[in-house]
Order: C-alpha cells, then sequence, then structure tokens
C-alpha cells in the first residue's frame, strides 16, 4: 500500500485533521524504522498518515514486539468473535461511539442495516488499535500492584535438631513389655495355665481392638474443607470521582476482594450498585476482578473502552484465575451517566468459579 507521510507538530491535542478537517480523532497504526517501532495516525476520513514531531516512541524492537508479549500476557486476542461479541452489546445497549455511528450513518446514507455493518467494521478495528497501548498502560498497574503483594519476607528453614538416642528408649521399651505379654498369653493358651495380670489386659485392649493410641489416631476429626465464599474486603472499598474529557464524571470505586476459604476459586465476579437518596439502585454493574484502569484512562479514555477492558474474565495477568486461600485480587468498578441524589454504593461478590486444579 502507497501512502505518504505528513509531518505535523502538536500544540495541545491531536484531535482534528489537517486536511480534511476530521473532527473525531484518528485510527493508528505502528511501522518499524532502523531497530524502533514508530507510531503513527491515519484520519478515518481522508485517511492520510501523519507523524507528530517529537512523539516518544514507546515500542522498542525486540524478538516478539512489546504488543504481542501484553497480549499472550493477558490472554487477548484482537482477531476472534469477542470484540464483535460486546460491539453488539454497545449497539443494543445503545452505548455506540456517537462519532463513528454519524460517520456511516452519513455514509450509507441512512440506511440503517448498512450503518451497522459498517460501524462493527469499523469499530473492530478501533478496538484492536487501542487495546495494545491501554494493555501497555494496565500492565504496570498489575505490576505495581503484585509488587506490593510479593514482599514477604522468607523465613529462614528451622535446623532440625539431631534426635538422641535415650528419648527412644522409653518407645522401645514399651515395644518389648506390649511383646512380651502377647508372647505370655500365647503361651498361656496353649499351656492352658493363665497369668492374671496378662489375662486382664488382653482381654480388655487386645481382644476388643482397643489399642489406646491407634484408637484415639482413627477416631481423631479430619477437619472438613471450608468453602467459605469470596468477600470484599471493607476496609480497601473506596469510591471517588473522577471527570473524564468526553464522558464528564465518573464514579469509580476500588478496593479487594478475599478468599477466606481453603479451596481456590477463579473468575470473581463484581456486582457494584449506586444509592439515591430515596434507597433505589440506580444504576447496576458487573465486571471482573483483576482489571484496574490507569489515572489517566480515566481522565482521557473513551468509556466503551474503559467498559471492555473491566469485562475481562481472567483478569489483566490472569490474576483473576486460581486465587490462594488466604489472598485477594483487586477491582475497579466505573459508572458513568451518573444518577441525581446520588448517596452511596454498595459491592458484592456476584459469581466466582471453583478452580480445576483443587484437591
Amino acid at each position: 500500500m502507497n501512502y505518504k507521510i505528513i509531518n505535523i507538530s502538536m500544540e495541545n491535542e491531536f484531535k482534528v485533521c489537517p486536511s480534511c478537517r476530521y473532527k473525531d480523532g484518528f485510527h493508528s497504526m505502528l511501522k518499524k524504522e532502523g531497530g524502533v517501532t514508530k507510531w503513527f495516525f491515519i484520519c478515518p476520513s481522508c485517511h492520510n498518515v501523519f507523524d507528530i514531531d517529537h512523539l516518544p516512541q514507546v515500542f522498542s524492537s525486540h524478538s516478539k514486539s512489546e504488543v504481542s508479549k501484553i497480549q499472550e500476557k493477558n490472554n487477548v486476542t484482537t482477531n476472534g468473535n469477542e470484540l464483535y461479541k460486546i460491539i453488539w452489546k454497545e449497539i443494543e445497549e445503545n452505548k455506540k461511539d456517537i462519532g463513528l455511528w454519524a460517520n456511516c450513518f452519513s455514509k450509507c446514507e441512512g440506511d440503517e442495516d448498512k450503518t451497522k455493518a459498517l460501524y462493527v467494521n469499523k469499530r473492530v478495528l478501533v478496538l484492536k488499535e487501542n487495546l495494545p497501548k491501554q494493555l501497555i498502560d494496565q500492565e504496570r498497574k498489575i505490576k505495581e500492584e503484585l509488587e506490593k503483594e510479593r514482599k514477604v519476607t522468607v523465613k529462614p528453614k528451622p535446623t532440625k535438631k539431631k534426635k538422641n538416642f535415650f528419648f527412644r528408649m522409653p518407645v522401645i521399651i514399651l515395644l518389648l513389655i506390649f511383646l512380651l505379654s502377647i508372647g505370655g498369653y500365647i503361651a498361656s493358651v496353649i499351656t492352658g495355665y493363665k497369668i492374671p495380670a496378662i489375662d486382664h489386659y488382653i482381654k480388655k485392649h487386645i481382644q476388643g481392638y482397643k489399642i489406646p493410641a491407634i484408637d484415639h489416631y482413627i477416631k481423631k476429626h479430619i477437619p472438613e474443607i471450608s468453602e467459605a465464599k469470596p468477600i470484599p474486603n471493607q476496609k480497601s472499598v473506596n469510591g471517588r470521582f473522577v471527570t473524564n474529557s468526553t464522558a464528564g464524571n465518573l464514579f469509580v470505586l476500588t478496593g479487594r476482594i478475599e478468599n477466606p476459604s481453603n479451596i481456590t476459586y477463579s473468575h470473581i465476579e463484581i456486582r457494584g450498585a449506586l444509592i439515591t437518596t430515596n434507597k433505589e439502585e440506580a444504576k447496576i454493574k458487573n465486571v471482573f476482578c483483576g482489571n484496574i484502569i490507569t489515572e489517566d484512562m480515566l481522565k482521557t479514555g473513551n468509556i466503551s473502552d474503559i467498559n471492555t477492558l473491566l469485562t475481562l474474565k481472567e483478569g489483566a495477568h490472569k490474576i483473576n484465575v486460581n486465587v490462594a486461600p488466604g489472598a485477594s485480587v483487586p477491582f475497579m468498578v466505573v459508572f458513568s451517566d451518573l444518577p441525581e441524589k446520588l448517596e452511596t454504593f454498595t459491592i458484592k461478590v456476584a459469581g466466582f468459579d471453583k478452580a480445576i486444579n483443587n484437591p
């Protein structure tokens, strides 16, 4: 494909195409030049390609690109049907990208079916281009979270004390007495002569299989596996407002979900709700744990892209898989289009799966 790259200088923002004055942003592309992967911007309307002067090149040249590595770690594919499901849900719930929809509507001359088809195809391209950068930001945030949890002091292995032979002597003596008692009992049966003390002991402890130590061991209670459900750590739950450049005020809930049981869980899903002054649940949203949006993306990102990242079932870096007993996993819920008279919020666990590798 032949194209000319136009070099430009950016002042405060780069959203309007200098060539055709298209106002709803750009697609992006990556191109290797001399060992460095450069970042270019493509106008969705006139298709001109722009290179912004002094833009930091965030992707270096490796055996695999940084984008591929992050997609493998997060188990995210941009070639499957998952993105089409997400976009169709956007259309059904009327959460479309209005600018892109209007552009498609104009090109299709008002034909709604053709508009939907064109919107889906263009929206897939947008998500494929935006997900790698968002995952890089998310990776940095998750690494910081994991680093905090991994700072555990390693306890030195206790020094094994040499067993003293003299502590074994009482056990050996008792064993010999027991064997002599059995031998005496057998001899008394054969000869018909009963030794009173031995006969009484044998009848009480041996014939009824009531050997005290073994009987106690067998009857010892074995605790059952606890299957307590994951629960929010109430001290960690926090709610705050963030202003987004396009969606306006957002309400962001963060915290951690703990696993209090002694089995392993995966795919922990939570349900957040906003409560108004009349005690009604005005807004409800379900997300999966392990997905944390960066502060920069909360302020400037597209709300549809934010919601897409929060629905990754396994969480970033699969930290929502095999959550061990006693461990915890972070969560984030983002609400837009906030209701009036907002008073409080609730958080609870909506679902989870038992890990496959449980004993």
